[in-house]
């Protein structure tokens, strides 16, 4: 990697360098099994915490028993 330029180059270079190293990390994770082929659309789900998803329903449960 190059040393920080103000050019559009140099831009261009830090974008492609961010874009093959979030490639490689999705990649990872849909091999490890953390995310299928969607892997955009799953992270937005669940960083949007709704009820009764799958991975958050005992949570929810023991908050609706307690009231």
């Amino acid at each position: 990697m190059n040393a920080l330029s103000e050019t559009e180059a140099g831009y261009r270079r830090r974008l492609e360098i961010l874009q093959a190293l979030f490639n490689q990390v999705i990649t990872r994770f849909q091999e490890d099994g953390l995310y299928g082929s969607n892997p955009i659309s799953e992270a937005f789900i669940r960083r949007n915490d709704e009820p009764g998803r799958s991975w958050n329903i005992a949570e929810w449960s023991q908050k609706h028993l307690a009231r």
